[in-house]
């Protein structure tokens, strides 16, 4: 933004988009534009969905890794890295990760979404591993080789 005594001009990028009169000129208010994060995106798009977070008990964090992001809900949590995308950690699954050290274990981050198979089991993937639930509810972990 640029200013004479008779006139105001707003650049962007160096290109002039507009220039007016001082005297037309009644206020001016600056707002940045919101950007929705990865986590919120993935949240919004759950609305409607057999996942049912709740709403979050706090802001986005930064994980203590430096590397990833999340946020708690109720009734789980979203983690995010750039190389993983944003996934759903509840339930069974989520609370085995967690017991494991969440991000920290020798699973990583979540990979995917938990997905049900055709014989009622459930499991999720994990950048080296994954957790399956059996038809009990009982979360088994697998490692994979690194």
């Amino acid at each position: 933004m640029g200013a004479s005594a008779d006139h105001v001009t707003f650049q962007i990028e160096g290109h002039t988009k507009c220039r007016l009169a001082v005297d037309e000129i009644q206020s001016i208010r600056f707002e940045r534009s919101r950007t929705t994060s990865p986590i919120d995106l993935k949240h919004n798009g759950l609305k409607g969905s057999e996942v049912a977070l709740g709403e979050p008990t706090g802001e986005e964090q930064a994980a203590p890794d430096g590397r990833g992001r999340y946020r708690l809900y109720r009734h789980g949590a979203i983690y995010y890295t750039p190389q993983t995308g944003a996934h759903v950690v509840h339930g069974p699954i989520g609370d085995r990760w967690l017991d494991l050290g969440a991000e920290h274990s020798e699973l990583g981050y979540p990979a995917g979404d938990e997905m049900t198979w055709p014989d009622g089991r459930r499991g999720m993937t994990f950048e080296h591993g994954t957790i399956i639930c059996d038809q009990h509810d009982v979360p088994l972990v697998e490692i994979s080789a690194r």
